[in-house]
């Protein structure tokens, strides 16, 4: 079972293409930030934990950003409202409204691969098999998924809607492009915001979360609006801070977006793991494939849902009313080509729709959830 970092992070919520001279800036800025940072560390122990998904919201809301200067893209989104207790709900998902015209929506992405440099030693980057293997595998070609054959994000937002794609007979769907995999970013992470150590004779870098997702932002607002950001690591673990200084790594991922003058720019970050690290449910492309769907569902990590937990799945995670798709679910895979894939809870699990407008009536897409979530106090 994989656990919450006791102490988790809060923040207050046609192709493009990185152009050559916003990547030298970025990486520029990065430099400078790693650098004037490194005087602010106050690190005092390093623990590998249970392992885990954290909840990044947006920099600011989407009702705040400032007006796009010059042309811009927006992410496609659509958004629905329903009630529940008396209180009403709107959220927003990538891509058209599933109760709508047929449509497909094809979202320009992008793939960086990580190359950490660390101060106290060391340089971890990622293997090209395993970018190969990331690029190739279901999350951006079609493979078989339970409920259909297509891309892994697009096969769970058609199977969560399918009463409302006529039980999967509307052409509906939303895919990515073939991701452009861009050169690689060197994170350059100063003594006291990361080290590397050994688990299971498997080498792991531990890397502090604020620290990193800090050092990032520039590369993040670098391309068009539309165009979406992930970042790949291997074998990194990010941490979060406690009030004792400790920092408690168990981070395989996270998604969350950022604003600038052009718009709402969103991202994940994700970790190719070592199954030796946290065990074969949490290993290779689990953390991404978390990420990617959750992203699909939950873009600018505003939406929220009733307050909810998952007693039976993921008691790890308290009552909290997110509608994060792969959190009452980590920890359960399906294996697919040789690759590890999570199970989603589907939205009717966090809107109590009953029945479910999921296929075959579920309540998450490979069956684990056979009714609505349960309510919880905070």
């Amino acid at each position: 079972m994989f656990l919450r970092c006791p102490t988790p992070l809060r923040r207050h919520s046609s192709r493009s293409v990185v152009a050559a001279t916003a990547l030298v800036a970025s990486l520029a800025a990065l430099t400078g930030l790693t650098a004037m940072s490194a005087s602010a560390a106050t690190t005092t122990a390093w623990t590998l934990t249970a392992p885990t998904s954290l909840r990044v919201p947006a920099k600011i809301s989407t009702s705040s950003t400032a007006p796009a200067v010059g042309p811009s893209v927006p992410l496609p989104v659509f958004s629905k409202s329903f009630t529940s207790g008396g209180s009403s709900f709107t959220y927003q998902m990538v891509g058209t409204d599933p109760q709508g015209a047929a449509a497909t929506t094809t979202v320009p992405d992008t793939i960086t691969p990580l190359r950490f440099v660390f101060q106290s030693g060391g340089v971890m980057t990622v293997p090209p098999a395993n970018l190969t293997r990331v690029t190739n595998s279901g999350l951006f070609v079609p493979k078989a998924f339970p409920g259909g054959t297509g891309q892994y994000g697009d096969i769970f937002m058609r199977t969560q809607f399918w009463k409302w794609i006529n039980l999967g007979g509307k052409a509906w769907h939303v895919n990515m492009e073939t991701p452009m995999v861009l050169p690689a970013l060197t994170v350059a992470v100063p003594t006291g915001f990361g080290n590397t150590t050994t688990v299971n004779g498997i080498r792991v870098g531990l890397v502090d979360i604020d620290f990193f997702d800090g050092a990032v932002q520039n590369y993040i607002g670098a391309p068009a609006e539309n165009v979406f950001t992930q970042l790949l690591a291997n074998n990194i673990v990010l941490c979060a801070r406690n009030s004792a200084g400790v920092e408690q790594c168990g981070i395989g991922g996270y998604h969350s977006a950022t604003p600038n003058a052009t718009g709402m720019h969103t991202y994940l970050y994700a970790s190719w793991l070592n199954p030796a690290i946290f065990g074969s449910t949490f290993a290779n492309i689990a953390p991404m494939s978390h990420e990617l769907a959750e992203w699909l569902a939950d873009p600018f990590v505003n939406n929220t849902v009733p307050f909810w937990n998952s007693p039976s799945t993921a008691p790890q995670y308290p009552c909290n009313n997110f509608l994060e798709v792969g959190d009452p679910l980590v920890g359960f895979v399906r294996s697919v080509g040789g690759l590890t894939y999570q199970e989603e809870a589907f939205v009717s699990w966090f809107t109590r729709t009953t029945p479910s407008l999921g296929w075959q009536n579920r309540f998450s897409w490979f069956g684990t959830f056979t009714s609505s979530s349960p309510s919880c106090t905070p």
